[in-house]
C-alpha cells in the first residue's frame, strides 16, 4: 500500500481491494487506494470528501459506503459513496442516525447494518443497531439501471 497507515476500512468491489481513510502521526486521512491483484498495482483514486478513520465500510450494489468515524477533532456524521465507474464521491444528505466512530457494518442484500461503536471521542460505548438502506437511485444506478429522484 503507497501510503502507510491504521485504523483504514477496506472493501472489495469486481475484484479489485479498496483502502480508504485511516490515520497516521499527522492525522486523519482521506487517501483512497486500490489494488488489483492481477496486475499487483496499486493505484490512487479520488480523495474522500472528508478524511476520517475508526469508520465502518460496506460494499453495496457495486458502491463503497463509508459510515460515521473521526476526524481526529470530531465525530464525521455523514455516509459517503465511493463510485468506482466515475471515480467519485458523493455525500448522501440523509447522515448516520446514530453519529459513531469504531462501529461495524454489514451488508446484507442492499441494506447495511451499522452496529455498536463509541458515541464520542472519549470512547462512551453506545450499544445501537440501525438499518440503513441506501437510496435507491445508487443503488439503480450501480445496477446499470436508470437513477430516478
Amino acid at each position: 500500500m503507497p501510503t502507510p497507515r491504521d485504523q483504514a476500512t477496506a472493501g472489495v468491489i469486481d475484484g479489485i481491494l479498496y483502502v480508504a481513510g485511516g490515520m497516521k502521526l499527522s492525522g486523519a486521512l482521506d487517501t483512497v487506494e486500490a489494488f488489483d491483484p492481477k496486475t499487483n498495482q496499486w493505484t490512487t483514486k479520488a480523495s474522500m470528501p472528508t478524511p476520517r478513520f475508526q469508520h465502518g465500510a460496506a460494499v453495496v450494489s457495486g458502491s463503497l459506503f463509508v459510515f460515521g468515524g473521526v476526524n481526529g477533532l470530531a465525530l464525521v456524521p455523514t455516509v459517503a459513496v465511493y463510485d468506482p465507474a466515475t471515480n467519485s464521491w458523493t455525500t448522501l444528505s440523509s447522515p448516520l442516525l446514530t453519529v459513531r466512530k469504531q462501529l461495524m457494518v454489514v451488508p446484507i442484500n442492499t441494506a447495511v447494518f451499522a452496529m455498536g461503536g463509541d458515541l464520542d471521542l472519549e470512547g462512551k460505548f453506545g450499544g445501537v443497531n440501525e438499518q440503513f438502506i441506501p437510496p435507491s437511485c445508487l443503488t439503480n444506478a450501480a445496477n446499470g439501471n436508470s437513477a430516478s429522484r
